[in-house]
């Protein structure tokens, strides 16, 4: 199945990484900025791996071109739209994050600090 993602990656094509953070709003070009990867290209990478695994896993086993044709098909149509909804959900959950990481930051109970120690 990874050979068969990698090969729809391939064979598709996504918006660029500054595509997809145009219509953002700064706070979310922002939060995808402080996220826990290195850079926002990374994640979008990963992102995109993500959507077309999930195609992928969707689809019965593919064995011919034919139904490799049809797969990569449905992707391209379906792929975009799925890519930005799931970004919407990462976006969701790194502002979740940052909330707890900043409720958590610096603050530790009295009993913890001999585990934190």
């Amino acid at each position: 199945r990874l050979g068969l993602r990698r090969l729809v990656l391939f064979a598709i094509r996504f918006p660029s990484d500054s595509a997809l953070q145009e219509p953002l709003s700064l706070h979310d070009r922002l939060g995808l900025a402080g996220s826990p990867y290195g850079s926002v290209a990374e994640l979008l990478d990963d992102a995109r791996t993500a959507v077309v695994g999930g195609l992928v896993d969707a689809e019965p086993h593919v064995r011919s071109e034919a139904e490799f044709t049809a797969l990569v098909a449905r992707a391209r149509a379906t792929a975009e739209p799925a890519l930005r909804d799931f970004l919407g959900e990462v976006l969701r959950v790194l502002d979740g994050w940052r909330s707890v990481d900043k409720q958590l930051s610096g603050r530790a109970e009295m009993a913890l600090l001999p585990a934190l120690a």
